[in-house]
């Protein structure tokens, strides 16, 4: 099976829709949820319900290799949004562990410039800690605490 995209249509912090790029894949149940086809988390799937988000699939393909390009084109055509790719910000969450050797060489392009307090600040606001305790301190705060 291919993979599956799941598209929110975001504005500000508020998710107004979700469209899943299915592909051909059919579901047998309408639960998307982590008790049902398991396309959401259940923290997902707890948003999406209490805030009674919309969900439509669309049975159409975002291939793993297309372009950004591309996809913004997928986006306008079959998601319906009248705006034009130009006015798309696309971005993704993706978990991951960090291997401190590896950003190190990748934000001193392998030793070629030194690695800033700003530059590791600019890097780090991009990381979204789950954490109950977190507030509003960012992880560049605590590293240099």
């Amino acid at each position: 099976m291919s993979q599956i995209f799941k598209v929110n249509h975001v504005n500000g912090t508020e998710i107004k829709h979700i469209y899943i790029f299915t592909g051909s894949h059919h579901f047998q149940t309408d639960n998307y949820g982590p008790d049902g086809e398991k396309i959401f988390t259940a923290d997902e799937w707890d948003n999406i319900s209490t805030n009674d988000i919309p969900i439509t699939l669309i049975p159409h393909y975002i291939h793993g290799d297309d372009t950004i390009n591309i996809i913004k084109k997928k986006i306008v055509k079959y998601v319906k949004l009248h705006k034009s790719t130009k006015q798309l910000y696309l971005f993704a969450i993706q978990q991951k562990v960090l291997n401190p050797t590896l950003l190190f060489n990748e934000l001193s392009q392998g030793h070629e410039i030194n690695v800033t307090h700003q530059k590791l600040c600019q890097y780090m606001r991009n990381i979204i800690r789950k954490s109950a305790h977190s507030g509003d301190q960012t992880i560049c705060d605590d590293i240099f605490q």
